[in-house]
């Protein structure tokens, strides 16, 4: 994958089901958050505030949204049963994005301390 300039270029280099959750996971995050702005950070997309970021990243069988270490910890209960590492969640593809916890995992990033 080459070096992407923009989020729109990043997301143009894949196709089916990898594209189609990426575009719900940066609308949904654009909905929490409207005032975030979107840049390439790490070679992934990232959405950020003033002071706070989240970031997701397209892969073969899964999308990953990385909001960072305390969310995940925060969280851990409701995220058994997915893939997580210090600072990413993966979601396979071939399952449907639960929304209503990637958006209180968002809105947790970007209002807490």
């Amino acid at each position: 994958m080459k070096t992407s300039l923009s989020v729109d270029e990043y997301l143009s280099e894949f196709s089916g089901e990898t594209r189609v959750k990426l575009e719900k996971l940066r609308k949904l995050i654009h909905e929490i958050e409207p005032s975030v702005t979107e840049s390439i950070v790490y070679g992934i997309p990232t959405f950020k505030t003033k002071d706070k970021a989240v970031h997701i990243g397209g892969y073969k069988a899964h999308v990953a949204l990385y909001p960072t270490p305390k969310p995940i910890e925060v969280f851990k209960e409701k995220l058994k049963g997915f893939k997580t590492s210090k600072g990413a969640i993966q979601f396979p593809l071939d399952k449907e994005l639960p929304f209503q916890l990637i958006a209180e995992i968002v809105e947790y990033r970007f209002t807490s301390d």
